[in-house]
């Protein structure tokens, strides 16, 4: 069995963990990450380091497990520390990832076959990843790009504990800032930027919408964001839920069946088995 490091202490370098602890796909020496400066932390017992001490365990492969960054933390991996590339893993956060691109691309050109009006939205924007495609794919539809840019509000992890639905901390994600995330964007002159706490950032916005993709993580602003934005969908408009499957981040799932009971609206898989799709 290949040894491996894990590089993402976050939802899905959890998610791998679980995957491959019950495979026995590989075996996990550790979990390495670029926000961790200093050892001593744990992670299912396995010990969570900063990447310069990644060349003193003996692996085989490391795992990337954070999309975010993909490309710099390959480059620093390679260049910094020497890390043949033939020995980084980027699959798993590659072939998900681009199945929700595709089914973005997909959607984008049924709107316009089908001359759908409306503007878009996605709301839990952290650096503005998904966001660039959503700007892309929509030259011409204004897209509003709801988050703290703070990290998560203490308010909504304390529902959270509250509930057990996931183990959230105040201020994870906040390495991101409204210029990174503009600085993606092929059509800045369409993105408004509603920074602050869903849903109260969303007082003056009275739009209709045909796409809106949410990415929240948290039970609170997922249930709010189902509430604001599905009345506001044009028919045959999509609102795209990441985490709906997510085994980290559950309040996610309990907010989005909550709402599918309350209005009766169908759900759909997407095929990069964690985001749900509800049409209008």
């Amino acid at each position: 069995m290949d040894n491996v490091i894990i590089y993402g202490v976050g939802g899905t370098g959890e998610r791998l963990y679980r995957q491959f602890a019950e495979s026995k796909e590989f075996n996990v020496l550790c979990f390495a990450d670029s926000a961790i400066d200093s050892p001593g932390k744990t992670k299912f017992g396995l010990p969570v380091i900063p990447r310069n001490l990644i060349k003193d365990f003996d692996f085989d492969y490391i795992i990337i497990a954070t999309l975010p960054g993909l490309e710099p933390v390959t480059q620093s991996l390679t260049q910094e520390y020497n890390i043949p590339k033939e020995k980084i893993i980027r699959k798993y956060v590659e072939i998900p990832y681009e199945s929700r691109i595709a089914f973005l691309k997909c959607q984008s050109l049924l709107t316009y076959e089908n001359n759908l009006s409306g503007n878009i939205a996605e709301g839990g924007v952290f650096q503005g990843e998904f966001a660039k495609y959503m700007n892309r794919f929509f030259p011409d539809r204004k897209l509003y790009l709801f988050d703290t840019f703070e990290g998560f509000d203490m308010r909504d992890v304390q529902v959270e504990k509250e509930h057990s639905f996931s183990k959230s901390v105040e201020g994870y994600h906040n390495i991101t800032h409204i210029d990174i995330v503009k600085e993606k964007m092929p059509h800045k002159e369409n993105c408004i930027f509603k920074k602050g706490y869903f849903p109260d950032s969303a007082h003056d916005v009275d739009d209709d919408f045909v796409f809106v993709n949410l990415d929240f993580d948290l039970y609170n602003p997922t249930s709010a964001g189902l509430e604001f934005f599905y009345p506001r969908l044009v028919k045959g408009g999509i609102l795209l839920v990441h985490d709906y499957f997510s085994d980290v981040y559950m309040g996610v799932k309990q907010a989005v069946d909550e709402f599918r009971n309350k209005y009766k609206v169908p759900l759909c898989p997407i095929g990069d088995e964690i985001s749900i799709a509800i049409l209008k």
